[in-house]
């Protein structure tokens, strides 16, 4: 009977491995998943700054073209400081108004063109705000017209636009 068994159970040939560890990938393949996992990380970390840094932007653009603001030139301009606001330092901003606040919005979006900015227009900003008489509709939408522009020049600003910004603020 013993050598029935002896028969039955061939084990000298049989090998056993070893037990997998807690680590079964070899170092490269850890370093390749660390290395998608952190530019994963990073992209969406980008992604939703760049989403937070136009949403201002987003918002004066689609409050523009509402119904509410699009016929009251008044509105259009209180729309344009407070997208200002949001990106530019309040305290060297703040105080600007009239022909003041119209050359910083001009400076901080550059145009070849004399007549479409702020500073140009700065009689019919004036007549609409402090006029009792309303504004025709064509100059209501050159007002329009020159806030959709600014607003899709000039925001968000760049690092080097607002240090340049803040100099000519304080010297203004």
């Amino acid at each position: 009977m013993t050598k029935a068994i002896n028969n039955l159970l061939p084990l000298a040939d049989v090998r056993s491995y070893d037990i997998p560890s807690v680590w079964p990938l070899s170092w490269p393949w850890w370093l390749l998943i660390i290395f998608v996992v952190s530019l994963t990380v990073i992209v969406t970390i980008m992604l939703r700054r760049q989403q937070q840094r136009h949403r201002a932007k987003k918002e004066a653009l689609s409050l523009i073209m509402s119904d509410q603001i699009r016929h009251d030139p008044v509105k259009m301009i209180e729309l344009v400081k407070r997208a200002f606001y949001s990106y530019y330092p309040r305290n060297h901003i703040s105080h600007l108004n009239g022909a003041e606040l119209y050359a910083v919005l001009d400076s901080v979006c550059p145009t070849t063109d004399s007549g479409v900015g702020f500073h140009a227009h700065s009689e019919l900003w004036q007549k609409a705000i402090y006029s009792p008489d309303p504004l025709t509709d064509e100059e209501t939408a050159r007002c329009q017209k020159i806030c959709r522009r600014w607003i899709n020049c000039a925001l968000p600003p760049s690092k080097g636009l607002l240090h340049t910004l803040k100099s000519e603020v304080v010297h203004v």
